[in-house]
């Protein structure tokens, strides 16, 4: 029993330990690697710190799914070997199999959609275009800064 709780719990964590989202100047996606892109000079204008909450992609739910059914397979031997006697340990694993579902789905899902740091910053090109770029807070910028605009493949970054 214990080395099912184990292997279950494992499961879980490696697999919400796959769906982070990156929205980092300091990260790129495989497909952006060794592709050109635009990049403008600009002062920075406005810094806010903004959250940004972890998206929802396919492959979280598929996550989200999988934890919730091993933890309902886990609840329910947990349940039924722990908890009662004779029939209590039917009801015992009738209960715990759905909550051990519910706590595993929401534990992966949260763990799989952090919410982390942002900057929203508003930059002014050197062409007189304003522009508001959003990105993870792991650069310090503070109005007045001379930075580099980066669009690639659709994303745009600040730094510098």
């Amino acid at each position: 029993m214990k080395k099912l709780f184990v292997v279950v719990v494992t499961a879980i964590a490696t697999l919400t330990g796959c769906a982070v989202e990156h929205t980092s100047s300091n990260y790129y996606q495989g497909m952006e690697a060794l592709r050109g892109g635009q990049v403008e000079q600009a002062s920075v204008v406005r810094v806010r710190s903004i959250v940004i909450q972890g998206s929802v992609t396919p492959d979280n739910g598929m996550v989200s799914s999988l934890a919730g059914i091993a933890g309902a397979i886990a609840g329910s031997v947990i349940g039924s070997q722990a908890i009662g006697g004779g029939r209590g340990r039917y009801v015992a694993a009738a209960i715990a199999g759905p909550v051990g579902g519910i706590v595993a789905q929401q534990v992966a899902a949260r763990a799989s959609n952090p919410s982390r740091p942002g900057y929203e910053i508003v930059v002014r090109t050197d062409m007189g275009r304003t522009m508001a770029v959003t990105q993870d807070a792991d650069q310090l910028f503070s109005p007045g800064d001379r930075v580099m605009l980066v669009s690639n493949g659709g994303a745009m970054r600040v730094t510098r």
